[in-house]
């Protein structure tokens, strides 16, 4: 029985073995094999690549990747699945690629360590609790491409200093005060 590989940088392009791809595009990465989730601090999706993870994942690809401290995406990428980077306590800032247009439900949800969300222009859907629980985020800047932000997506963020913003309050619920 083979050992699955130990590697600190796992980049992975269209087509990588240590991907497991859709069967309907070769462009969408739908889970990660032969390779140690454990051993992964920086993580490189090629160009190429438009959507990591599904939309209905229980549990994400990268979920609990405890050493994850680095996510690089590319500009190709379109969506961002359910509870794909989700309780990676290392992961310190994230760029959302432009044109990416939706991030899923539980996305960075419990990634203790994130301080920095940059979300370039083109996002239009956040999840609901997509950077919940994220306790050390202190600067998210949102595009105005924004048009939907779910419920709880930064519940218990409580270094985020409130936003006043016209997509409800339940989104925010829970910041700390200013």
């Amino acid at each position: 029985m083979a050992r699955d590989i130990i590697m600190e940088t796992l980049v992975i392009e269209p087509g990588s073995e240590y991907a497991i791809w859709s069967k309907t595009s070769e462009n969408v990465m739908l889970g990660v094999c032969h390779v140690q989730k454990s051993s992964i601090r920086k993580l490189v999706i090629g160009e190429g690549v438009v959507q990591i993870g599904t939309m209905d994942a229980r549990k994400g690809m990268f979920y609990r990747c405890y050493a994850l401290r680095e996510v690089v995406l590319p500009s190709s990428l379109q969506s961002i699945g359910r509870c794909v980077f989700q309780e990676c306590i290392k992961l310190t800032g994230i760029v959302i690629p432009e044109g990416c247009r939706k991030i899923g439900e539980g996305a960075f949800d419990g990634c203790w360590a994130l301080t920095k969300v940059t979300f370039q222009e083109g996002c239009a859907s956040i999840g609901n609790g997509a950077f919940e629980d994220c306790h050390a985020l202190l600067d998210v800047k949102l595009p105005e491409s924004i048009q939907k932000i779910g419920n709880y997506a930064f519940r218990g963020c409580v270094c985020l200093t409130p936003m006043v913003y016209n997509w409800g309050k339940t989104c925010f619920r829970q910041l700390a005060k200013s």
